[in-house]
């Protein structure tokens, strides 16, 4: 980052600190949470580096409406990759230490109870309305999404403004759902096993890998009938598919390792998998990252993608999805089915009213409207705007769901959809796989 930008929000940081009486900072109302962490002054300025950076004990303090309701030591670690480099406010990771005696304890803020949690900044998604909208959008359709509670945060005693705490995905995956693993993809679909249960050996954790790599590598030469039946025996294709469509509707700009897989045996004794998405602060892009950089995964794909409606070309089993005839009809109902359910009689009104009356109780405390000055809007969080982005971005779905229902409406009655099969040079096929690769060499 350049040094002035980097004055620029030592600067901004010191007037919010400035302006508001610590006397009168707290976030106390009904219906409202704080938390309050407190380590050495020195931790505190070394958790300020734009590196990741831990620091291995400190005091977390959970107040409901000002009332004290829990405190426990906990690790706090900074986290992300350009919110980390570029934002002032830090995402965090909270992890609860165990007690003197070994007993392992659990923190909870509102809805949320846990070992782990993520305190989201989310300096690029004003005040979380995408992620709170995506989150929500989930459910509605029954995909796994992850619960959420607001919270006021302050290090130190300085508030931080307004965060969202979510549940660890591979904690509540594997007690929730019963998982015996839990991976997450990566770029060039890259598995990284995130957690497993202490009764699996590494013999087994190697075969849940295995089959789910199986399902990225192996497809690639399988088609129709015989490549929907393999996808079918281990993973849960249909919510897979009704994912993509989700992502293509918010038009999420980035979402090909934001998915964790969760797996288990089913009924017949097969490993089987299930998809759990997350982070969706890149929804609403005018177009999926890398779609400018020639012979990208995603080159030339445009905001309306008239042919397969796919936002994104990163994953093996989105590319073949793209280009299996049989199973883009199968996409194509899925589609169908994601958007008959959201244009159902006021479910994304509900959405709406209740993403508001989330945020309606932090929206007049002046420490959290300050603190939009220091994200990537650089504007006071007022009540006004953040209601009226909420009811922008509804608009938008609403828009973009007429625009699939109409594509839609012509995809059914063409009885042969060959040409809209996606077709890929095996130069391009190659350069998007050192594209990924690339990615998730600057990710690690």
């Amino acid at each position: 980052m350049k040094h002035s930008v980097i004055i620029k929000n030592l600067v901004l940081l010191s007037l919010i600190s400035a302006s508001v009486n610590p006397a009168f900072a707290h976030v106390n109302g009904q219906g409202t949470y704080r938390v309050e962490i407190t380590m050495t002054p020195a931790e505190r300025e070394a958790l300020k580096a734009n590196k990741k950076t831990e620091v291995a004990e400190a005091n977390f303090k959970v107040y409901a409406a000002g009332e004290l309701k829990d405190e426990e030591q906990v690790s706090v670690s900074s986290r992300g990759q350009s919110s980390l480099a570029h934002f002032p406010r830090k995402n965090l990771s909270v992890k609860v230490l165990k007690s003197e005696d070994g007993e392992k304890k659990k923190l909870k803020v509102g809805e949320i109870k846990g070992k782990h949690f993520t305190l989201s900044s989310s300096p690029e998604d004003q005040l979380f309305v995408k992620n709170s909208i995506g989150y929500s959008l989930l459910k509605a359709i029954g995909i796994h999404s992850l619960e959420t509670q607001f919270a006021e945060v302050e290090l130190n005693g300085q508030s931080q403004g307004l965060y969202m705490l979510t549940e660890n995905q591979s904690e509540v995956l594997m007690k929730e759902k019963d998982a015996d693993i839990v991976i997450r993809r990566r770029y060039n679909d890259d598995l990284e096993v995130k957690d497993s249960k202490k009764e699996l050996s590494e013999a087994d954790v190697l075969k849940y890998q295995t089959t789910l790599r199986n399902l990225h590598k192996s497809i690639r030469e399988l088609s129709g009938d015989q490549l929907i039946a393999t996808l079918e025996k281990n993973l849960n294709l249909k919510n897979y598919l009704k994912w993509l469509a989700f992502n293509y509707i918010i038009k999420n700009g980035d979402y090909s390792d934001e998915v964790y897989f969760f797996g288990k045996k089913n009924s017949a004794g097969e490993i089987y998998f299930d998809v759990s998405p997350w982070d969706l602060d890149d929804s609403f892009s005018a177009d999926m990252h890398l779609s400018s950089f020639p012979k990208g995964p995603n080159y030339h794909m445009t905001e309306n993608s008239q042919k397969q409606m796919i936002y994104n070309y990163e994953s093996r089993i989105d590319r073949k999805v793209a280009g299996d005839a049989k199973l883009l009809r199968m996409y194509f109902a899925a589609m169908d089915e994601v958007v008959s359910t959201l244009s159902q009689k006021d479910v994304l009104y509900k959405i709406q009213q209740e993403v508001i009356a989330n945020l309606s109780p932090y929206l007049d405390d002046a420490d959290i409207q300050a603190a939009g000055l220091l994200d990537s809007v650089q504007t006071r969080h007022e009540r006004a705007a953040v209601e009226d982005n909420v009811k922008v971005k509804m608009a938008k779905i609403n828009l973009r769901m007429q625009e699939v229902k109409e594509e839609l409406e012509v995809i059914k009655t063409e009885e042969n959809i060959n040409h809209r099969v996606l077709d890929l040079s095996g130069l391009r096929k190659v350069l998007i796989k050192i594209d990924n690769v690339l990615l998730r060499t600057v990710t690690k």
